[in-house]
């Protein structure tokens, strides 16, 4: 059998793009697989030729071509032949340059094996562990995220670091993690910032915060996103505006505002008022406190909470060591600084793993799930279980897996977090209409999606690509 004769990367781009010239305009009698099958092969087009387009720039720029044959930089001669910005040229440049140096993602990126986005994140965290590996384990890592590339997004596989210490570095991994860790704390505090600019009639601004404080921020508006989501649901206005979910995380940034501004002024006019020392009759303790906000019946908007911090560690160690290891919204490790810092002011929820991973069941008798059962749920999902969903812990939604109503229990292995826009296609139709999706726990105590039958994915148990790495751990 002969191997297919190479073709000059000139003409072979040349060709490509002669073959896009020709390709048919009108798409009208393509069926749905057919349109799928297309969507399939333009994406994996796009991720290989934006490999090679990265790669081919930073062998442009090694060897000087665009100063020899233009007189310019290539940043420069990028911006004014591509129409590209002068960031967007040298994010190019950048990228290009980490793929070579990095060969085995570039040569699986440029086959088609990862994608582009994969190969972004892969060469973000080797480049963040390069200071703490020697040679040898660089390859071995670069080689391990190949892999892992396999079952894991671009968002997984820039949370795989600790994995990835832990197999290429075992003797030192625990060190060389918190050791990351820090820097990174480090890094974060020194680089927080926060910019306002007037644009006609808006502000416009942008930042940086560590994570441990940006994420309070964004849960906090998230928690006033969904709370004023639910009114309008409630509300069932037909006329509302619909709104991206840019603009509602916007509107509840405004709502935070306003009520920080409502409780200084009752705490100011409060402060005007003649002592009382004790309430008069017909009056309840508590009577000084602010009214709800109109179209918040259930009293308000909500109030953050303190941090909640999950210790998690395995029962050997417990009982041994006590030993822990934090963590941040039940996927991200923290710093034992930044963990330290937290627990100043914040609830502590000791959980104990047994060897399989599996939290202790806090099932209750009772339909509602209560704060105890709810936070071993979202240490155990860390989000919608819905494979490819990204929605983190504060916009799901308990789903018990056998209705309550037949019997379900309201206990860990009956319950699953599923995000506003997935929880409705897992509930059952009446007279069913239409097949639901479906949702077990595996022995292991994972939730698995199972697909419909129309869903065409064989209808084989799927889990979410965040289960292929285990939440971070004490040792």
């Amino acid at each position: 059998m002969t191997a297919t004769a190479s073709i000059g990367t000139r003409d072979g781009l040349a060709q490509m793009l002669g073959v896009l010239d020709r390709l048919e305009v009108d798409r009208s009698r393509l069926g749905a697989a057919d349109r799928l099958e297309c969507v399939r092969l333009a994406r994996k087009l796009t991720d290989r030729a934006t490999v090679l387009a990265s790669v081919l720039v930073a062998e442009a720029d090694a060897t000087g071509a665009a100063e020899q044959a233009a007189g310019t930089a290539m940043v420069s001669w990028l911006a004014v032949d591509a129409g590209a910005s002068k960031r967007e040229a040298a994010g190019t440049l950048r990228q290009g340059r980490l793929l070579v140096a990095h060969p085995v993602v570039a040569e699986a990126a440029a086959a088609g094996g990862i994608g582009v986005g994969q190969a972004r994140s892969i060469t973000r965290v080797l480049d963040s562990l390069a200071p703490q590996l020697d040679e040898d384990q660089q390859q071995a890592a670069e080689q391990l995220m190949v892999g892992m590339a396999r079952h894991l997004d671009a968002d997984g596989l820039v949370q795989a670091a600790p994995r990835v210490l832990s197999e290429v570095a075992p003797a030192t991994a625990e060190g060389l993690l918190e050791h990351r860790l820090q820097r990174e704390a480090e890094q974060a505090h020194r680089e927080r910032s926060l910019r306002f600019h007037e644009v006609g009639g808006s502000i416009r601004f942008d930042g940086s915060l560590p994570k441990p404080v940006g994420r309070a921020w964004v849960g906090l508006l998230d928690t006033y996103l969904h709370a004023t989501r639910r009114t309008i649901l409630e509300e069932r206005d037909r006329l509302a505006e619909p709104l991206t979910w840019e603009q509602r995380r916007a509107d509840a940034l405004a709502l935070l505002i306003q009520q920080h501004q409502h409780h200084a002024a009752s705490a100011m006019a409060r402060s005007a008022e003649p002592r009382r020392t004790a309430p008069e009759r017909g009056e309840r303790a508590g009577w000084n406190r602010p009214a709800a906000e109109p179209g918040h019946p259930r009293g308000g908007l909500p109030t953050a909470d303190r941090a909640r911090i999950f210790v998690v560690v395995d029962y050997d160690k417990f009982a041994a060591e006590a030993a822990g290891a934090g963590l941040l919204n039940g996927v991200d490790p923290l710093s034992a600084g930044d963990l330290r810092r937290l627990c100043c002011d914040a609830g502590i929820l000791p959980v104990v793993m047994g060897g399989d991973s599996v939290i202790l069941d806090l099932g209750q008798e009772r339909r509602l799930v209560n704060p105890e059962l709810r936070a071993a749920l979202e240490l155990r999902d860390r989000g919608c279980v819905m494979p490819g969903c990204d929605t983190g812990t504060v916009g799901c939604e308990a789903h018990h897996i056998v209705p309550w109503a037949w019997g379900g229990a309201t206990a860990l292995h009956n319950l699953a977090l599923l995000c506003v826009q997935h929880h409705p296609r897992f509930e059952p139709t009446k007279n069913g209409i239409r097949q639901p999706w479906r949702l077990r726990i595996g022995t292991d105590g994972i939730p698995e999606v199972i697909p419909p039958s129309f869903a065409q994915l064989a209808d084989v148990p799927i889990r979410h690509q965040r289960f292929t790495t285990p939440p971070a751990r004490a040792g």
